[in-house]
């Protein structure tokens, strides 16, 4: 049985009276691929930079590999490999270069053997000796991927690392992260794209305004069964005020620009617009996607 190695426990992020994260609790299990899919804006990313301890959380608690963050930072860093934004470079020396400059931060011995390891292993064999300003932006966020793979990590955390990659590009970078679940690594990515999120990964969170909207098993999240009803709505208020007392509640993912989304059971449209006409609330159109769509 699969042990956790991310353990997030209601962790709130707030700037003012801003929460760009709201209270996440999630595990991630060892070995998995595990996604962090949501509208820009989201949390996707604030909620990563808080695993990579680039920022404290608020409130809350995170263990990565057994260890208090908090306690074990050092440990836990030593551990895990990352890209968040953009990878940079000292644009005017070589790939190998760079890696080599980078080693140097690793408390291990990284040697010449591990620098052309992690070049081949991502595609840069042959310009590794080439200067990275004559890279395009594909092979930058390779080497950048080379950078995270450098000391051997256990965990890797890659922030929407398919930005700007051309179709080829992002075929290549998904068959690399399988490989490396394949290796025994965990990988944690996020996308604000559906497609990408179902294609590699085991499981995953959906996020939505700073909230954990879904989570689970990416092949029970997105079943057959499944759809997300969209209504909109002519009364908001009364809305938020009467599912707040009722069994739709779960399954709301979020209201905006008076459309509300409900994640559920086709089978269950009915029963919702019966409960919508028994409570007098009032809408002026229905649909619904089948899987989910994330318009917000």
């Amino acid at each position: 049985m699969a042990q956790p190695i991310v353990n997030i426990d209601s962790v709130y992020k707030q700037y003012g009276t801003f929460k760009a994260v709201d209270g996440i609790s999630l595990t991630i299990d060892e070995g998995d691929i595990y996604g962090f899919l949501g509208p820009n804006g989201a949390g996707k990313s604030t909620t990563l930079r808080m695993l990579l301890s680039l920022i404290k959380p608020t409130a809350g608690s995170i263990e990565i590999m057994g260890k208090s963050l908090d306690k074990s930072r050092n440990d836990i860093l030593a551990e895990t490999g990352s890209i968040i934004e953009k990878p940079d470079f000292y644009l005017y020396l070589s790939a190998k270069q760079n890696l080599w400059l980078l080693s140097k931060m690793y408390n291990q011995n990284i040697g010449a053997k591990r620098i052309q390891e992690v070049i081949q292993q991502v595609g840069l064999s042959g310009r590794e000796n080439d200067k990275v300003k004559t890279y395009s932006h594909g092979m930058k966020q390779r080497l950048g991927l080379a950078q995270a793979l450098l000391h051997n990590p256990k965990l890797i955390i890659l922030d929407e690392p398919t930005t700007g990659l051309d179709p080829q590009g992002i075929i290549e970078l998904r068959e690399l992260i399988l490989k490396l679940k394949n290796e025994g690594k965990t990988v944690v990515l996020s996308s604000h794209i559906l497609s990408e999120i179902q294609l590699i990964a085991d499981s995953m969170v959906i996020i939505n305004n700073g909230k954990a909207v879904a989570q689970g098993k990416v092949n029970s999240l997105l079943g057959d069964d499944d759809v997300v009803v969209y209504v909109e709505l002519a009364d908001t208020e009364k809305f938020n005020t009467e599912i707040g007392q009722s069994g739709f509640v779960a399954a709301l993912t979020g209201i905006e620009h008076n459309v509300a989304a409900l994640k559920l059971a086709k089978q269950e449209i009915p029963h919702l617009v019966s409960w919508l006409n028994d409570k007098g609330i009032a809408f002026y159109a229905l649909d619904y996607k089948k899987g989910w769509k994330i318009i917000f």
